[in-house]
């Protein structure tokens, strides 16, 4: 039996315009899934999978909801560790093996560390490492690891991706290698309109978009 835990939404205006640049979008998918956590009152109370959260009115009123299979609340270190098969879900998706937060004494959040097979996924779009680490300090989404960002067709690829979050600029690492990007023509990406959209996406289950994020 998974746990499942939601958590309430906090409003940020560190978000990326959409149409801003061709990765605008992926940028707003892992600002989202940065910002989408502000902690209740400890001790959390997790229920089985099924169990039901609180109903969305709206996008801004929508929980987070995080399952995994184990839930592991460490007040004394300020983290909550959720483990195996983790799926972090409102508008986007964001999957891990592992996904640890960090919060201050207000119990507001500090870092997320998604660690294993670490992805993001919004409408078709997503974003790819072996580690996806949010720095609130910095202001900064690290993608590392075999990172990648996909939109539309279009692909870039590096050892590390960071997304700065006060300018909405991005910078690909390349590593030991170059950096590699397939950026698709207008007029020959069909990907956008034909391929995996939102709405094909409604249609199936979050394990399984996370296992095609992958």
């Amino acid at each position: 039996m998974r746990c499942q835990l939601s958590l309430k939404k906090v409003r940020s205006d560190n978000t990326a315009a959409a149409g801003a640049g061709p990765l605008a979008l992926l940028l707003a998918v892992v600002a989202f899934a940065a910002f989408s956590f502000v902690l209740p009152g400890l001790p959390f109370a997790a229920t089985p999978e099924g169990g039901g959260g609180e109903a969305a009115k709206g996008t801004n009123d929508k929980p987070v909801t995080v399952t995994s299979d184990t839930m592991e609340s460490l007040r004394g270190e300020r983290v909550v560790i959720f483990r195996g098969q983790v799926v972090a879900e409102q508008d986007s998706l964001m999957c891990s093996d592992e996904l640890r937060v960090f919060y201050d004494e207000q119990q507001q959040v500090k870092n997320i560390v998604a660690t294993g097979n670490a992805r993001v996924v919004r409408d078709g779009n997503r974003a790819r490492g072996d580690k996806i680490v949010y720095d609130k300090v910095n202001g900064e989404v690290i993608i590392t690891g075999n990172a990648a960002a996909m939109q539309c067709g279009d692909i870039v690829r590096g050892e590390k991706i960071i997304f700065y979050l006060d300018s909405d600029n991005v910078m690909v690492v390349g590593g030991d290698k170059r950096v590699r990007a397939v950026i698709m023509p207008k007029k020959e990406n069909k990907e956008c309109s034909d391929g995996d959209t939102s709405g094909a996406e409604g249609h199936i289950s979050e394990e399984f978009q996370c296992q095609r994020a992958r």
